[in-house]
């Protein structure tokens, strides 16, 4: 048990209180830190979603306030993610940040999965550290301000700088850094509100911002897919049988958002027709996508945190609001806000869906703007409007143009319904003695054609042009091609000339270039390790690797990228020749001081652990090491 620790600023991260933990209580080793807070010296400080948080409240010192879900609600992002999580990969999520075996916190919070890499550098609000600093005499790691997506601050309406930190660092990763020793630009860069991309931002860190601060429990992903059917419903991206449009649906989130704000926030989305992240975001299945997808639909549908996720936080309107009024001027309630539910009906091609409003007292029944107050498409007048027809039409005294006031309908409509509903046409007026009907004429039923006619002239038409492809034939008859494979499918799939020189599709990764790029990498890297000053540190493969992903940002495989393998076979440092630099290293620093070392401080300091197995390669050079120093030392001028 520790007799200190700091008391965690509102909205600090956990890893932000144990930095200055450590640069207060300023242990003479690295791990120490770690060791006296969680309990081994080999535990890596993880930003977002740490573990280990139950050893670490049992560490603290006696009359603390906190618990380990206080930790984790209010100082770690796990309400970010939270929310969108399956319920039972949230109970294992929490159970993995409180418990002390092995790190499998960004694994179950789907951060791989997901395909949206943090930040690489912690990051801060230059307006929040200044007032951090006026209140607290210090600042530290706001949690919102290293999200994914967030790139301003809500509070202040200014971009958040990049500071030297990194949040992963391969060659300190069990050390922490304070955010009030971390370098940072002094430069303040504010939102402008005139530039469309940068209210976006604002918006996007505002809603994560309302997310964080309410923690919640997750619904299931069932419950989502119902909140965005109602959202896609509502904008008109929903079809009556429950099918998403999604080509509209990416067309209007890229203009809505740009493309290259798409690309800066890792969510871009390409013009093909491959599967994108939008294609997973309405899956029923249980499947993790990344928090900033979600907030990128939260603020497509101008929904905030509150109004997406609690239902009490919807404004009901009064029961007279929701109804909309009839429109029919025959209707004895015309005007009157009597319709109070809608249906929606698919128009002739089955390509959208309208809203209609059906009248229940006269029937009448329309598709309206969206304020339900204007017409824009009657399919039904009803039958009021009808028996009135009927009655003024029989009137012979009444002329055609009242009856058109009457009935508030253009002169063409009137007739053509009156012919529709079997009225005497032309009608009875004064000056006309008779009535002559005149049933409207049934259009001529074209004659079908033959399946044996339509398969000799597309015969006819592929010898005429034998060099055509089957899409080069559909576009320039494709009235023809389209009847055979509607009526004669077998045969025509059969028949259609096949594309040899099709082009295939392109490979989403080219190989062959990455290839050059990070071969070139991987050899530029293992000289800076090597020629790197102070204590030596070993070219590894690992540590080559991760340092290429760290700073390309790509994924590899070696065994499509030959040129790279070569490269790591030739630049890896074995045991012995890492040991024999570190020996060297050793005896110019024991010279320079003008020290000479015992045989066991010389093996302390190159650290090399002799009860090992250790090759006469490195035994012989530790000899040569230790005589060429004292050589040295006792050559120095007294």
């Amino acid at each position: 048990m520790i007799s200190y620790f700091p008391v965690l600023y509102p909205g600090e991260l956990l890893y932000s209180g144990c930095a200055r933990f450590s640069a207060r209580m300023k242990y003479p080793t690295i791990g120490a830190t770690t060791m006296e807070l969680f309990g081994s010296r080999q535990s890596v400080p993880p930003v977002d979603l740490p573990h280990k948080i139950d050893r670490f409240v049992a560490n603290l010192p006696a009359g603390h306030i906190y618990t380990a879900d206080i930790l984790i609600d209010q100082h770690t992002l796990l309400p970010l993610y939270a929310p969108f999580l399956p319920i039972q990969n949230h109970a294992r999520l929490r159970a993995a940040m409180r418990g002390g075996g092995n790190r499998t916190t960004n694994t179950l919070a789907g951060i791989a999965a997901g395909r949206v890499q943090p930040p690489m550098y912690l990051r801060t609000c230059p307006c929040c550290d200044a007032e951090n600093i006026k209140r607290y005499g210090e600042t530290y790691w706001h949690r919102l301000h290293q999200i994914p997506g967030v790139y301003a601050c809500p509070y202040h309406n200014v971009f958040l700088q990049a500071t030297n930190v990194r949040r992963l660092n391969p060659t300190s990763k069990h050390t922490f850094h304070t955010a009030q020793h971390a370098d940072r630009s002094s430069k303040i860069q504010t939102v402008d509100s005139s530039n469309h991309d940068h209210v976006l931002l604002v918006t996007i860190a505002n809603i994560a911002a309302g997310i964080i601060n309410k923690p919640r429990q997750p619904e299931g992903p069932l419950a989502l897919l119902k909140r965005y059917e109602a959202r896609l419903q509502a904008n008109g991206y929903l079809s009556l049988r429950g099918q998403i449009r999604l080509r509209d649906l990416r067309r209007d989130m890229v203009n809505f958002f740009s493309a290259p704000l798409l690309v800066l926030l890792q969510c871009d989305l390409p013009d093909e027709k491959a599967k994108d992240w939008l294609t997973y975001m309405f899956s029923p299945r249980e499947r993790i996508n990344a928090p900033l997808r979600h907030l990128l639909l939260m603020t497509f549908f101008g929904d905030t945190s509150a109004s997406f996720f609690d239902k009490t936080s919807s404004v009901t309107q009064p029961a007279e609001a929701r109804c909309y009024p009839c429109l029919n001027v025959v209707c004895p309630a015309h005007g009157k806000k009597l319709i109070k539910s809608s249906e929606c009906k698919l128009t002739k091609g089955g390509r959208r869906m309208r809203t209609l409003y059906r009248c229940p007292t006269c029937g009448h029944t329309s598709a309206r703007t969206e304020d339900g107050a204007k017409l824009k498409w009657i399919y039904d007048r009803g039958h009021l409007w009808e028996d009135k027809l009927k009655l003024l039409w029989n009137d012979a005294s009444i002329c055609i143009a009242h009856i058109k006031q009457e009935l508030d309908a253009d002169r063409m409509t009137i007739k053509r319904l009156a012919v529709k509903a079997d009225l005497p046409f032309p009608r009875l007026c004064r000056d006309r003695r008779g009535v002559i009907r005149h049933p409207p004429q049934k259009k001529a039923n074209k004659g079908k054609f033959a399946v044996e006619t339509r398969r000799v002239e597309y015969l006819a038409l592929r010898k005429a042009q034998p060099a055509a492809t089957g899409r080069q034939l559909r576009a320039s008859h494709a009235g023809l091609v389209t009847w055979l494979y509607l009526h004669d499918r077998e045969w025509m799939l059969k028949n259609v000339p096949r594309d040899v020189n099709r082009a295939r599709p392109k490979t989403i990764v080219d190989w062959p270039a990455r290839d050059e790029v990070v071969s070139a990498q991987v050899i530029t890297l293992a000289t800076q390790i090597k020629n790197a000053p102070g204590k030596p540190q070993r070219a590894s493969k690992t540590a080559i690797e991760r340092e290429v992903r760290c700073r390309l940002k790509l994924q590899f495989d070696l065994i499509k990228m030959p040129l790279t393998r070569l490269a790591l076979h030739d630049v890896v440092e074995t045991l012995d020749q890492f040991g024999l630099r570190r020996i060297h290293y050793v005896a110019k620093r024991f010279v320079a001081e003008g020290v000479t070392p015992t045989r066991a401080d010389f093996l302390r300091a190159a650290g090399i652990n002799t009860q090992r197995v250790v090759s006469g390669i490195i035994t012989d050079a530790i000899d040569g090491a230790l005589a060429q120093i004292r050589t040295n030392i006792e050559n120095l001028p007294s």
